[in-house]
């Protein structure tokens, strides 16, 4: 497995633990920004589903109650999660 495969495969299982409920939204932020923030390896054609989903943890509020126009929520990122993990299972080909 190449470097890429690798790389991929670390997003994979953090997107799986969240959206099987077995991580944390507190720790999937924290996780998934920070390996988003440091990556320097080539992801492509995987970078496109990741940046997005970036954006989408970027935009995370925990307190609904101080939720702005923007801000997603629990829900809304576990949903946007999900879609990321099968999109990212068809960029493995």
């Amino acid at each position: 497995m190449g470097k890429h495969g690798m790389t991929v495969k670390k997003y994979v299982r953090l997107l799986a633990g969240f959206v099987g409920n077995t991580v944390s939204v507190t720790k999937f932020e924290r996780a998934f920004l920070e390996m988003f923030k440091a990556e320097q390896g080539d992801l492509d054609p995987s970078y496109a589903v990741l940046e997005s989903l970036f954006e989408d943890v970027d935009a995370f509020h925990p307190n609904s109650k101080l939720h702005e126009e923007g801000n997603v929520s629990e829900s809304v990122l576990r949903e946007l999660a999900r879609r990321a993990l099968e999109k990212l299972a068809s960029c493995k080909g």
